[in-house]
């Protein structure tokens, strides 16, 4: 696959432009050719200035390139289909790069259907029945030439660079190792060890950067009526009978009902769309919960849909449900060969399934959203993440917004930079107060814990990072489910309303160089075969006596001065320096640049033909 970026229109043209207003003004007709004589060459002069302007720009300050492919996605989309499943309506993007193939002229490869990321429908691509369907082309970026000349390259942005194989050709990837450092790519997670320093730390991303890296896993704001008419459960479950009596749901403008903790999968315990709240009752007197469980369809389960045929959906008990995993939409694509000329389109529709479309790797770093309202002046509301089987809770007092931090019984204390001892329990003020509407979002990534109120970071009074653990299997028991109920979010004394619900993972970096096979697309060393995967990741009670999990190989690479190590965040699909034959590192020499901004989207071929995505025009995090 090739990663590189295009060269777009030189980021000056729009110096030309601004050069070419400053033209004379209007002469009278006594001086008429003089004054033609001088407007002509002030109009050459003009030409050539902002050409030279431009030019000038292009070679140290900034050049626009094009994505062609999606090694990058979903930070940056190649050549790539904007769809909208039929069946929840979410919106999502599919790789289409296969498309821009120089056998696409010749009766080449071309994108036949995509797989939704929330509710897993299959659907295909019709552009001759949906313009919009048709491939869009890919981000057009702004690169900053002069950034480091100014100063040092920062872990985590997004660079462009000289491809080192070939010096003609640009690539553009993530900054993950820097000069001087020995890397560790482990467990989808990135660790580095500077010169003098005894032992390996993970990599922590910025605030900013994590946000912009998250992959939504689930959100309740999109969910398919075909489902749950078909009797398919819902993700998220009253909490398995810590309290679980206590929750009913709320429709629009019907009577609520009482939930009961008969167990997952009844159809007493279906959360709908809508709101989610605790009544007034003893319920709230003891910790009251709501916990996601990880339970989409398979294809087949849409097949028996679409043939009329009943739904068998996940038996309801201790066991249902199975591990987040590494699934990428936009990879989860199939593909056709392009009919031959005089034959009809369904001459050719023989898909080609990609086969690691459901992802084969487990990803306990994780995160919920959600927009909650605490009724009354007093109680405790609860977030969780659960990874390893160990409970990291953020509890917040909503009568005076006081925040702590806590991992349950303690397995994993808290450690500064230099790996001392912090608090036990971290506290932070926080805005949340009893009454009020606000939108949160908890993570447990890179081994370390945050919070954000209404889209703010908050700040807590210590370390909130910890020790992650060299060995770090999925924990389930029938008392605890562990990682099978990886989110949840709880109240204690009073009631409260949950309306948005978003699980979302971070990127999942397989560990794995060109001398390995790098078409084998796993980090594991097990004979497993990918079915045999899925199927130990959808069950619990094989995860102690796998050999799965202990299987996960870890990739080092020593980098010298002046060198850098680059990797892709669409980390199945990128050709980068785990992946390159001879050295895995960029010399600095061999930077371009920093990308800073998503400045011209593509346009929409309907409703109104060639009206830009405005929603795409961002800056680069």
């Amino acid at each position: 696959m090739n990663d590189g970026v295009k060269r777009g229109k030189s980021a000056g043209a729009g110096v030309a432009v601004s050069a070419l207003a400053g033209l004379p003004a209007k002469v009278g007709a006594s001086d008429a050719s003089v004054s033609q004589s001088y407007a002509f060459r002030e109009t050459i002069e003009s030409i050539v200035v902002a050409i030279l302007l431009a030019f000038l720009f292009r070679t140290f300050v900034g050049e626009a390139f094009v994505i062609p492919t999606g090694s990058m996605a979903p930070t940056l989309q190649g050549n790539h289909k904007d769809v909208v499943c039929p069946k929840c309506k979410y919106g999502y993007q599919a790789n289409a790069s296969v498309e821009n193939d120089d056998h696409w002229s010749r009766g080449g490869l071309t994108v036949a259907a995509t797989t939704c990321p929330l509710c897993r429908f299959p659907m295909r691509i019709a552009p001759d029945r949906d313009p919009n369907h048709t491939s869009f082309a890919g981000d057009r970026i702004l690169v900053n030439k002069f950034s480091y000349d100014l100063g040092e390259p920062n872990r985590w942005d997004v660079i462009v660079f000289k491809y080192p194989n070939n010096a003609k050709q640009n690539y553009i990837k993530r900054l993950v190792g820097l000069p001087g450092e020995a890397l560790r790519v482990r467990h989808g997670d990135v660790f580095v060890r500077k010169a003098g320093e005894p032992s390996y730390r993970i990599a922590r991303k910025p605030p900013a950067k994590l946000v912009a890296m998250l992959q939504v896993v689930d959100d309740n704001h999109f969910l398919s009526e075909e489902l749950a008419q078909g009797g398919w459960p819902s993700r998220w479950q009253p909490g398995l009978g810590d309290g679980a009596s206590g929750w009913r749901k709320v429709v629009e403008d019907t009577e609520p009902i009482v939930l009961k903790s008969s167990g997952i999968g009844s159809d007493e315990a279906n959360l709908p769309p809508g709101l989610i709240r605790v009544p007034d009752g003893d319920a709230v007197v003891n910790e009251a919960w709501v916990r996601y469980r990880h339970l989409y369809p398979l294809g087949g389960d849409w097949e028996d849909i679409a043939a009329g045929q009943p739904l068998d959906p996940p038996p309801p008990g201790p066991t249902a449900g199975r591990l987040i995993a590494d699934f990428y939409a936009y990879n989860a694509f199939t593909t056709k060969q392009q009919p031959k000329k005089g034959q009809p389109e369904d001459a050719a529709i023989d898909l080609i399934p990609d086969t690691n479309t459901l992802g084969p790797h487990w990803v306990g770093d994780l995160a919920v959203e959600a927009e909650v309202v605490v009724e009354g002046d007093s109680g405790e509301l609860i977030l969780e993440l659960v990874e390893s089987g160990e409970h990291f809770q953020c509890r917040i007092d909503v009568a005076t917004g006081k925040a702590r931090l806590v991992v349950v019984d303690n397995a994993r204390p808290f450690i500064d930079d230099q790996g001392r001892p912090a608090a036990a329990a971290p506290p932070a003020d926080t805005p949340i107060r009893g009454g009020r509407n606000h939108s949160l979002r908890f993570s447990n990534v890179d081994a370390e814990m945050r919070l954000w109120v209404d889209n703010s970071v908050i700040e807590f009074q210590g370390p909130t990072t910890y020790q992650s653990p060299e060995d770090r299997p999925p924990r389930w028991s029938a008392q605890d489910p562990g990682d099978l109920a990886p989110v949840g979010i709880g109240v204690r004394g009073a009631n409260a309303q949950i309306r948005h619900l978003r699980v979302l993972r971070d990127v999942y970096y397989i560990a794995i160089r060109a001398h390995m096979g790098g078409d084998r697309g796993t980090d594991y060393d097990s004979a497993l075969l990918p079915d045999e995967i899925q199927q130990v990741l959808a069950r619990p009670d094989l995860w102690e006596s796998t050999d799965l999990f202990a299987s996960r190989r870890a990739v080092d690479v020593e980098l010298g001065p002046d060198q850098f190590f680059p990797m892709g965040d669409n980390s199945p699909q990128s050709k980068d320096g785990r992946l390159w034959e001879g050295d895995p590192w960029v010399d600095r020499d061999l930077l371009t640049g920093k990308a800073v901004l998503v400045y011209w989207p593509h346009s929409w071929n309907k409703p109104i033909p060639f009206l830009p995505n405005f929603s795409r025009i961002r800056l680069i995090r």
